[in-house]
């Protein structure tokens, strides 16, 4: 997750971890994938993004991991 900016960048780094496809196929197959996902599963990723983006921040700027 090093450059992502939004959450459905987020979604496509987790996906494209695990795609085994090609390339031309990849966004199509990314599309179905977000619509199999279930509202847990979705909760689940927004945490961990976050969790990732809280990460940056801190190594970004270390004196704001003390105010969280």
């Amino acid at each position: 997750m090093n450059n992502t900016n939004t959450f459905e960048d987020y979604l496509k780094d987790v996906h494209e971890k695990d795609y085994h496809g090609t390339d031309d196929e990849m966004l199509d197959a990314f599309n179905a994938w977000v619509e199999r996902l279930d509202a847990s599963e979705i909760l689940q990723y927004a945490e961990d993004c976050v969790a990732e983006l809280n990460a940056r921040i801190k190594t970004l700027m270390p004196s704001m991991g003390a105010k969280t």
